[in-house]
């Protein structure tokens, strides 16, 4: 169950980065990695479906990081493009309320769970 949880959320990620970004097939497989890898579900231990081997610890400890250093020069712009919208997006919706958008938000998280 954890694993399928672990597996569903680095999928939807990977699939949101992708239609932002357009992956190739090497990108897909290291940003589910790195996706999963930061799960709070995730245990190493686990065997999870679809990917190549295990794995490994996220490069620099940075899960955002660590996904933005799989991008090209191109797919960087068009993310940084997009989370600037959404987050602009996401910060008149919560004035609208008289909410402060958190420190913390990330575009690839919204809407999961």
């Amino acid at each position: 169950e954890r694993a399928q949880r672990v597996e569903r959320e680095a999928d939807m990620k990977m699939q949101r980065l992708n239609s932002i970004v357009g992956l190739d097939e090497t990108q897909r497989e290291q940003v589910f990695g790195i996706m999963a890898r930061n799960s709070r579900d995730y245990d190493p231990s686990m065997n999870l479906e679809g990917t190549h081997g295990p794995i490994g610890a996220t490069p620099g400890g940075n899960p955002r990081e660590a996904m933005l250093s799989v991008l090209n020069p191109d797919q960087r712009a068009a993310y940084d493009a997009e989370t600037a919208r959404r987050r602009a997006e996401a910060v008149k919706n919560m004035e609208a309320i008289g909410l402060t958008l958190p420190a913390n938000w990330e575009m690839l998280d919204e809407d999961f769970r």
